[in-house]
């Protein structure tokens, strides 16, 4: 009989839900992440590992602050270049966003689906991009289930779309902090074919590093490139990715994000609120303010956006008191919210006096049931699994699938990462001038960004975990 063969992929995604005992990682200093630095990449080459095949980062260009400058001139010709530049990657992104939009009303009604005592998240970006990397180790049908999920026919337009999207997503700064991160890890000795290594650092810009799988070296290496790459959000959640000795090769795909509200909650404002939770009331920090902005108003739902600074916008769906918060996760409507300014017989632009409490979710879910129900079996099955761009042995199968996430918000605004592993062996509208919109209740969000991909999504049942 064929030894089984195990294959780890690690993709990382912002913010999430653990256990309820388990205490979650304290939110970094800004100061000390990635946020004050220009890399390449958010996490460094491992220096116990051998490097194999190195990546070249496309130029992104830092955020220009004002004191980076001599003159206001010289910094408004900085702006106005950097904003030219994000213009003309989203016009090339553009036509790809779709496709996380796609791909979100697909995954969406599975994974935020938890039991209502919970709450759940994940990076539908950084999925699609770990998902796309496992397409590239795949062919014949194994390739075909994961390409019928990520919406595309071939690889060649993953090779086209992922770069795009990787572009206009990716900013450092202080302005904006979206690093975007990959890297593969293989078995010292294991016969990788070099072409594969080659596409998914030209096409994923992935770093590719050998080592001896299952030891305590190489599982530190990796480790510390999963807190690296997530800002220290998901800490204890990288500490527990282990390669075991039978592991071949392992993907890991990394989002850290941070960005302020374009206009920030007066600290002033904020009170002690309560959160009605499905287990029962419990305390929170609730954020106020009254602004004018863009409401939206349907039969189950009503819906906000507070928009982020040089990047897209939080969204906030918050069904009517008799409406189960998961049933917003199959309405069509919810779509249309994150792509469409005016909705016509349901928007109006009014002012809106909103309370938002303080969040910090953590998620971490074993998705291998889930891409099961998502139409991914074949990898799983090492009898008709196919993995030939990879290597000529058979038996290869993925047997752990693991997705962490954790996303915070206070009154500068949001900061979040997220990680996967994958392992082989309204109502209507109401008549006030003043429209009161409360997250007091169970809600679901989306976060985008410039371009309009979804970054991360959620269902908040408690403010904290």
């Amino acid at each position: 009989m064929k030894k089984k063969i195990q294959i780890l992929l690690a993709l990382f995604l912002l913010a999430g839900c653990a256990p309820a005992e388990k205490e979650p990682a304290p939110v970094p200093d800004p100061s000390v992440t990635a946020e004050t630095e220009t890399p390449a990449s958010a996490a460094p080459a491992p220096a116990a590992m051998a490097e194999a095949v190195k990546a070249e980062y496309p130029e992104i260009r830092e955020y220009p602050i004002r004191e980076d400058f001599a003159s206001d001139n010289e910094w408004f010709d900085a702006q106005s270049e950097w904003y030219q530049n994000r213009f003309e990657s989203k016009e090339q992104s553009q036509p790809y966003v779709s496709l996380i939009g796609g791909f979100s009303e697909k995954v969406r009604p599975v994974l935020l689906n938890a039991d209502e005592t919970e709450n759940s998240l994940y990076a539908p970006l950084n999925l699609y991009i770990a998902l796309s990397m496992l397409a590239e180790c795949t062919g014949g049908n194994t390739e075909k289930q994961i390409m019928d999920l990520l919406g595309v026919g071939s690889v060649q337009e993953l090779r086209t779309a992922i770069p795009a999207l990787w572009k206009t997503n990716y900013s450092t700064g202080k302005g904006l902090t979206s690093i975007l991160s990959d890297s593969v890890w293989i078995d010292q000795g294991y016969p990788v074919r070099e072409e594969l290594l080659k596409n998914l650092a030209e096409y994923y810009y992935a770093d590719s590093y050998y080592g001896e799988a299952g030891s305590a070296e190489m599982n530190a290496a990796l480790q510390a490139w999963l807190n690296e790459a997530t800002g220290g959000l998901l800490k204890d959640q990288a500490e527990q990715i282990e390669l075991s000795e039978l592991t071949r090769l392992a993907l890991a795909s990394a989002i850290l994000y941070k960005a302020k509200w374009m206009d920030e909650f007066d600290p002033l404002n904020t009170d002690e609120g309560i959160f009605h939770a499905p287990q029962g009331d419990v305390p929170c920090e609730m954020m106020h303010a009254l602004r004018l902005g863009t409401y939206y108003y349907f039969d189950s739902y009503s819906a906000i956006s507070l928009p982020l600074e040089n990047s897209g916008a939080m969204y906030f769906f918050l069904p009517d008191e008799d409406v189960d918060v998961r049933e917003l996760l199959n309405e069509k409507t919810v779509s249309q919210v994150l792509t469409e300014y005016d909705i016509a017989g349901h928007t109006a632009y009014s002012k809106i006096d909103m309370s938002i409490p303080k969040l910090d979710i953590l998620s971490d879910r074993d998705l291998r049931e889930d891409l099961k129900t998502l139409g991914i079996t074949d990898v799983f099955d090492r009898n008709v699994s196919d993995f030939t761009p990879l290597s000529d042995e058979k038996g290869i199968t993925l047997d752990q699938a693991v997705h962490a996430a954790r996303l915070t918000t206070d009154e500068e605004g949001v900061f979040a990462a997220a990680f996967t592993v994958l392992a082989a062996a309204g109502a209507g509208m109401p008549p006030e001038e003043i429209i009161p919109f409360s997250l007091d209740r169970p809600f679901y969000f989306a976060l985008t960004s410039y371009d309009g991909s979804i970054l991360f999504e959620g269902i908040v049942n408690h403010p904290k975990d």
